[in-house]
């Protein structure tokens, strides 16, 4: 299997990064009632786990709560009330591709919807300093209030037994051999580590012996260095992400690398693409006003815990368009999570790619 110096990628982290693909399976999709798009998710996850190319390639998994919505009224054509799905989740149980007496649930969690203005407005971008809330167990610890709101979401989501995350874990019969795993990519490459130190928390207060693991992909860093300090005590070696160095995603919302975002594709390979004057203005002012003392941090920037590659170049018409190409395409491409041959083309029929 292919990989780089930091942190091989194991077939646990391709299924997982399956797993946590399918959350998505609302991305782009109009319901005219809630039910609508609850129902939609949960046919298309469940097909999508009994598709004979996607079983072969990831084994057996069961959905044992959810698929789970939270969602917004728009109006829609001829003053119609829609709504849109912000935030997904489910979770799945099988066995540890990487050993085979574990037993793994993997709670994955969707990004952000494009059409979905809560998830553009308030998750992925209230991340100013005025709007920074505090991780209440540790002094000084901060999060983004868009990511704030987006855990809280996410740990008030409840299944048809009306049970949330938490309630859920807690009458299951975890010990030593099972392990319960978060995912996501972009804002729930954001989130998904955030709830995972919420049941970490959880799982220490009530003294249980099971195995706690976070697998994000593409996400922007959510907290401050003091932030960034406990969750990297909590998680150890137990954090494993997916960065590609060409996705301006998780250049955000540190300083230094939020700069960097301007000049990311102006060289020969990405045929010189550039942003516009008003928009690298927008991004210093940002960095120089409205990010000021929020200090940012990547949780284990740079260190073993990530996987860093660097996408092909699609060689885009415009700077938008090859970010576009970055964040999503290249991370299912033979330099991301290697996937055997039509896998990534099965699971994107169910993404309506």
């Amino acid at each position: 299997m292919k990989s780089n110096n930091l942190n091989p990628l194991t077939k646990k982290h391709q299924v997982i990064s399956i797993l946590s693909a399918l959350s998505n399976c609302n991305q782009g999709i109009v319901g005219n009632t809630e039910k609508e798009l609850q129902d939609h998710l949960c046919t298309q996850v469940t097909s999508a786990l009994n598709n004979d190319i996607i079983k072969a390639y990831i084994g057996d998994w069961d959905i044992v709560w959810g698929p789970c919505t939270k969602n917004s009224k728009q109006i829609g054509k001829n003053l119609k009330i829609e709504f849109v799905t912000d935030n997904a989740m489910f979770v799945a149980k099988g066995q540890d591709p990487d050993d085979k007496t574990k037993t793994l649930y993997v709670i994955s969690i969707s990004g952000t919807n494009l059409i979905s203005k809560f998830g553009w407005l308030d998750e992925d971008f209230k991340v100013e300093t005025k709007f920074m809330k505090s991780w209440k167990t540790i002094p000084n610890a901060k999060i983004a209030g868009g990511s704030y709101d987006g855990v809280k979401i996410l740990k008030n989501l409840k299944n048809d037994k009306n049970q949330n995350i938490i309630s859920f874990l807690n009458q299951l019969p975890l010990d030593q051999n099972t392990e319960v795993a978060t995912c996501g990519h972009s804002l729930a490459g954001t989130l998904s580590p955030l709830l995972a130190l919420k049941i970490i928390e959880w799982k220490e207060k009530e003294h249980k012996s099971f195995l706690v693991s976070t697998y994000p992909s593409a996400g922007a860093s959510s907290g401050n260095k003091a932030f960034v300090e406990y969750a990297e005590s909590k998680f150890g070696n137990h954090y494993h992400s997916v960065i590609n160095n060409y996705d301006i995603v998780p250049h955000a919302w540190n300083s230094k690398t939020l700069l960097q975002i301007p000049d990311i594709y102006n060289t020969a390979p990405f045929g010189f693409l550039t942003i516009s004057e008003k928009v690298k203005k927008a991004l210093e002012y940002s960095e120089k006003n409205c990010l000021k003392n929020s200090e940012y941090t990547r949780i284990f920037d740079g260190k073993s815990q990530e996987y860093r590659f660097y996408g092909e170049p699609e060689v885009a018409a415009t700077f938008i368009r090859e970010a576009g190409f970055q964040h999503i395409d290249a991370y299912n491409s033979p330099k991301a999570f290697h996937y055997d041959d039509g896998v990534a083309n099965a699971v994107n029929v169910y993404l309506g790619h």
